[in-house]
């Protein structure tokens, strides 16, 4: 028996596949430590996206909480909750990117805020340049309260997750990043045992593949900063723990050909990423004595690892 489908039950489905189409599925991934209150924000801004919410996927990976994420992701409707008992943030993505078969994986963190438009434009600028597998957003940093800016906020403004350098590398930071899944398949996923500078690690890996990033610096999302000094240096002992990690067990380098290349990257002078932040000599002193504090710290944290010690997290 031949079903013959009437011509508004036709229309329908060509309907729903030409959106299918122009709105592929996209999945956003975002790992959680001990953030609900950061969380919270981030959930309520991607709830907010224009993007169809019927091709929407949000996923919540918690690294081991022990505050109440997953209170925060149940009282939102529609959003998966995993856990990865292996420690790192990549894990916990690499998990996430396992959990779903969407086409697009959108990846943020907890304490981002991506802008109402963030998965429309990312995915508009996909579709129209089928040769690009890998977007790189930017990331605003705002400061807690408007015109007063503190050192410690400075400092993050004129050194912190500067997307176009990331690029320049051949990387994009996870804190707004979009990658078609076949990049996945080709490059493989993010590297599990880091801690730090994962990103780094697969994005170089993936330019190798031939999916180097493209910046979009129409694709948002809003990053809360750190606050007290105290915070940038164990963020620089994380970042520091990733970087010997991957110069001396995924680069096969010696502890002291490690050493030598960590002390040379810290020795190498870096342009602002904000210069319109440091706007004084004051600021610019400022903010030179706390990074020449805060490289002395990671080189301090090399040392500790090349002796023995043992990576940490945020």
């Amino acid at each position: 028996m031949t079903i013959v489908e009437s011509t508004a039950a036709q229309q329908d489905k060509s309907l729903k596949s030409t959106v299918e189409i122009r709105h592929p599925r996209v999945c956003v991934i975002i790992p959680v430590f001990n953030a609900a209150d950061q969380l919270q924000d981030c959930l309520a801004a991607l709830n907010r996206q224009c993007y169809p919410r019927g091709l929407l996927e949000i996923i919540v990976v918690d690294n081991g909480s022990t505050d109440g994420c997953r209170a925060v992701v149940d009282s939102f409707a529609g959003v998966r909750y995993c856990v990865q008992n292996q420690t790192g943030s990549y894990a916990a993505r690499n998990l996430g990117i396992e959990a779903t078969d969407s086409d697009i994986l959108a990846f943020t963190d907890a304490d981002c805020v991506p802008s109402p438009d963030w998965l429309t434009r990312a995915v508009e600028e996909l579709l129209s340049t089928p040769q690009v597998f890998v977007l790189a957003g930017t990331v605003d940093l705002t400061p807690l309260q408007a015109g007063r800016i503190s050192f410690v906020e400075r400092h993050q403004l004129a050194y912190s997750l500067n997307q176009h350098r990331c690029v320049s590398l051949g990387y994009g930071t996870t804190a707004n990043l979009i990658v078609r899944r076949e990049a996945f398949t080709v490059a493989g996923t993010f590297c599990p045992d880091l801690l730090s500078m994962g990103d780094y690690e697969w994005g170089r890996r993936a330019s190798a593949a031939g999916f180097r990033p493209r910046l979009a610096s129409n694709v948002q999302v809003r990053h809360a900063m750190r606050q007290q000094f105290r915070q940038l240096v164990r963020r620089n002992r994380r970042l520091a723990g990733g970087e010997f990690r991957i110069h001396h067990q995924l680069n096969r380098m010696s502890i002291p050909q490690t050493l030598w290349k960590i002390s040379c990257g810290l020795f190498r002078p870096r342009k602002f990423a904000r210069p319109e932040s440091v706007c004084s000599w004051r600021h610019w002193l400022g903010v030179s004595v706390m990074e020449l504090s805060l490289r002395g710290v990671r080189l301090g944290e090399a040392l500790r690892l090349a002796l023995g010690g043992h990576a940490i997290r945020d």
